[in-house]
């Protein structure tokens, strides 16, 4: 499989407010001093994707594509894909949240979800173009990938990639592990399930994560976010692992607007001006590629597989 990426890709990457393309073109001198090559481009509005991809593609920043739609509603995702300048797709977002769906969360959600996930997968990938699954833990990933096996729906599998979101809780920093999938490092969590139930590595990016204001100063998040970052610099994880090649790009939450005022770098300079000067102040440079594989087979690969089985195992029989 072919997974583009952007020229002179850095594996660094942002998540974008709801922009207009005339919004876009003026960010996009912000884009380039932050040295993004990877952005998630949001909006409801077919038309406004298409148009906002184009000019972001010309300019060598690979936009992944999140129409924003309800998960009960009738968007053709297929349709989206055909229209705009992007391989990479958001198939709908953190189905639990009552605010992806028109009304509420209904009582069948996840089985809802499914199978409309599939249906629109389909979709995307007859457009030539990659599926993206957003789900929230490893539980939700492990039944999602084990039901797709079910029903024989593997042939996407190959077609399609992983989009964690990751916020990292009371303020630890990237190389921590005290909490799991919900550190930075967690990552590996979500991979671990993957080749457990798929049988291979998938394509990640993660999509979102962040710290919050109230977390750490403004400095200590901003030399966090240019660790994180400078992983795809150096070819090696917080912790000194290998960088597996799976691991596409970290999309930071968020780039501008008022509804997220708090966690927006541009819009709020109090709490994001110093993570704002410090990804400047990276320079520009190219994603580093390791000759070392990850390992495959060694006691601590199967260790953490049996850890990651034995969450799942337990999360499943409490919620039989």
């Amino acid at each position: 499989m072919n997974w583009p990426k952007p020229p002179d890709d850095n594996g660094v990457g942002i998540h974008s407010g709801v922009e207009t393309p005339g919004r876009i073109i003026r960010l996009l001198p912000d884009l380039k001093r932050l040295h993004i090559k990877w952005i998630v481009l949001a909006n409801s509005s077919p038309k406004v994707l298409a148009e906002s991809s184009r000019i972001l593609r010309e300019e060598g920043i690979m936009p992944i594509i999140r129409k924003q739609a309800p998960i009960d509603g009738h968007t053709n995702f297929g349709y989206v894909a055909s229209i705009c300048d992007s391989p990479y797709y958001l198939i709908f977002n953190e189905p639990g949240d009552d605010r992806e769906w028109r009304e509420r969360v209904p009582s069948n959600w996840w089985e809802v979800f499914r199978e409309k996930w599939v249906k629109q997968a389909h979709n995307v990938r007859r457009a030539g173009k990659y599926p993206g699954l957003q789900l929230m833990d490893l539980t939700e990933y492990h039944d999602m990938l084990t039901w797709m096996k079910a029903q024989g729906e593997q042939d996407l599998f190959h077609d399609m990639w992983i989009a964690p979101h990751i916020y990292p809780p009371l303020g630890c920093p990237p190389d921590c592990t005290e909490h799991g999938v919900f550190d930075m490092l967690g990552i590996r969590d979500y991979a671990l399930v993957c080749k457990d139930v798929v049988g291979f590595d998938m394509p990640m990016i993660m999509t979102e994560s962040a710290w919050t204001p109230d977390q750490a100063p403004a400095d200590i998040r901003a030399r966090w976010v240019v660790e994180v970052f400078e992983q795809f610099k150096y070819g090696k994880m917080a912790d000194g692992s290998v960088l597996p090649d799976w691991f596409f790009g970290v999309c930071f939450w968020i780039l501008s607007g008022r509804i997220w005022h708090g966690f927006s770098w541009l819009d709020n300079p109090e709490h994001h001006g110093a993570t704002v000067e410090a990804v400047k102040n990276m320079g520009p440079f190219t994603r580093y590629v390791s000759e070392e594989p990850p390992p495959a087979n060694c006691e601590e690969y199967i260790s953490a597989l049996e850890r990651i089985r034995e969450i799942v195992d337990g999360v499943l029989s409490v919620q039989k």
